[in-house]
């Protein structure tokens, strides 16, 4: 659990907090003010409760699976613009580093 600034502009919110499956949220109405302080919180408040382990690894492996088409897609761009004589190009690594990941 996290007490965090309900920032919902950010990008740090939106990739990895907001319709992560395995994060609720709980936004906090009006500005926390702690201990004996005069003022409040200059921002708004929320709770982000990361659930289980099943739900992080979900999360993991969505976000796997969106890098590995990326990279496939790279991978056939690369292939595509150099007829597919990439070998001695400095694609020729990037392409192999691909090529093995995809296997596993």
């Amino acid at each position: 659990m996290a007490l965090l600034p309900a920032r919902t502009d950010t990008k740090w919110f939106h990739n990895y907090i907001y319709q992560q499956p395995s994060v609720e949220l709980i936004f906090l109405k009006g500005r926390l003010k702690f201990g004996d302080g005069k003022n409040s919180a200059p921002f708004p408040s929320m709770l982000a409760i990361f659930s289980s382990l099943e739900g992080r690894i979900e999360m993991l492996l969505e976000q796997q699976k969106e890098l590995m088409d990326a990279a496939g897609k790279a991978a056939r761009w690369i292939f595509t613009e150099t007829g597919g004589d990439y070998e001695d190009t400095p694609w020729r690594e990037l392409v192999n580093a691909i090529a093995k990941i995809k296997k596993v």
